[in-house]
């Protein structure tokens, strides 16, 4: 199986972005490491004119895969993440 989760980390501070995007690489490696041809591609988005393409939530961090807010307004811990990110591979 073949396929790329597309993830978005929305948010004006640096610091959150970079946190949410530690822990969704983190818990992207461990679940790729079980699904061969599972990836992820992840990008952040910190202008509030794109960030309001996806969500009026002025709250943040929001987390989105494939453009489904799945977290809003913390950073996930790791094992959060993997948990979604898992649920996901099992629903293809």
């Amino acid at each position: 199986m073949s396929c790329i989760l597309h993830v978005k980390i929305l948010g004006i501070r640096t610091p959150q972005r970079y946190s949410v995007h530690r822990q969704v690489i983190a818990a992207g490696n461990e679940i790729e490491r079980e699904n061969p041809g599972f990836s992820i591609d992840v990008q952040e988005i910190s202008q509030m004119q794109d960030i309001l393409k996806y969500t009026q939530l002025l709250t943040w961090p929001v987390l989105i895969f494939h453009d489904k807010i799945v977290c809003a307004g913390r950073i996930p811990k790791k094992e959060e993440v993997k948990g979604w990110l898992q649920e996901w591979v099992d629903s293809l």
